[in-house]
């Protein structure tokens, strides 16, 4: 199982279910698939069977249970079901306790709720390229993960347990939303294999697997399509194995930010010349932030305190705003981008090359 190729299937059935979704998104899955292809050497495993049969068997199901696969949110059946609901409940006590500005940042920061109280604070965001930094990602959870396995770390059995139970709290909070779901999914199958050398790519591409399998047209969500581009930048550049943390910090960044720039693109339709270097700078401090918020928004009487703070952060993002750079993109073909992850994998699979020989 060590070896089994996940993400190489992960990413044959993403163009499988693109297909039958009768979607464009197969066309900028190919290039990874060639990367990963040449990268595992696939066809010369015998698990390769495997994986054409684990491929089969997933499209053969779609195409059978295709109707009832729905777009619905699990947390409002919970809430449905219950009659009675927590989520709810704590966005009631975030309006009663502060004015309606700081109670929708507060909402935006924590619970990935956005309304017009933010509008312009939030468009400033996406001009910069860092809106994913401000709502709720996996790029979140998975820092409040590593930080309770961080302080638990001296108690084996509740280092585990307790941030899965955090995590998947949380995740009733944000209505389980793609990316979450991933670090969750993340977090659960890692402590389960930890015996079992299963690199991060095949857990990545094992979830990528579980979650487009219950639900197909996760393919077409952006968020969940960002979560895995983000996470093949980060793993990829680990295994560069750089000495200098700062070096290291810094390309997962250019990385990360080079992967997510056709879905950016696509997204808003423009790009900030100084995307790279706003992640870059931003990054710490909207993690600061979270926390921040995570920590203290429950204490009504800091009010003071929480308006300095989101005040400070208006200023600072009006203020790089200022000096932005934005370029305008109308309609980009597919073609286009499958090409220019053609390349990128390309130039990835030549430098991993590379490096493996020194």
């Amino acid at each position: 199982m060590n070896n089994f190729p996940f993400f190489f299937c992960f990413f044959l059935c993403c163009i499988g279910y693109a297909c039958i979704f009768i979607n464009l998104f197969f066309l900028l899955t190919i290039p990874f698939l060639i990367y990963f292809l040449f990268t595992i050497k696939i066809w010369k495993q015998k698990k390769f069977v495997g994986v054409l049969i684990i491929f089969s068997i997933f499209i053969g199901l779609t195409l059978i249970f295709r109707p009832y696969f729905l777009t619905y949110q699990l947390s409002d059946k919970i809430d449905k079901l219950l009659h009675w609901s927590l989520r709810s409940k704590i966005n009631d006590f975030f309006n009663q306790s502060y004015d309606a500005k700081l109670a929708s940042f507060i909402k935006l920061v924590l619970l990935n709720k956005k309304d017009n109280n933010i509008y312009k604070f939030y468009n400033q965001a996406v001009s910069l390229g860092i809106v994913w930094m401000i709502t709720i990602s996996g790029f979140h959870l998975h820092t409040l993960t590593m930080c309770l396995r961080f302080i638990l770390k001296k108690v084996k059995i509740v280092r585990t347990l307790f941030p899965m139970l955090v995590i998947v709290f949380y995740l009733y909070l944000l209505n389980f939303s793609y990316s979450c779901t991933r670090v969750v999914l993340v977090f659960f199958f890692t402590s389960i294999f930890k015996k079992v050398v299963l690199s991060k790519f095949n857990i990545l591409g094992l979830v990528g697997l579980i979650i487009i399998f219950f639900n197909p047209v996760a393919i077409n969500n952006y968020g969940f399509v960002l979560s895995i581009l983000g996470c093949v930048g980060l793993y990829y550049i680990s295994e560069l194995k750089i000495n200098n943390l700062f070096l290291e910090k810094f390309l997962i960044n250019v990385v990360v930010c080079f992967l997510s720039l056709p879905i950016i693109v696509t997204m808003n339709k423009s790009l900030s010349l100084f995307v790279v270097i706003n992640c870059f700078i931003f990054t710490y401090f909207f993690v600061f932030l979270y926390f921040y918020f995570l920590l203290f928004a429950w204490i009504p009487f800091l009010v003071i305190l929480h308006q300095a703070v989101v005040y400070f952060v208006y200023l600072l993002l009006a203020s790089f705003d200022f000096f932005n750079q934005v370029l305008r993109f109308n309609n980009i073909h597919p073609l286009f981008w499958a090409s220019y992850y053609y390349v990128l994998s390309m130039v990835a699979l030549l430098i991993k090359y590379k490096t493996d020989k020194l």
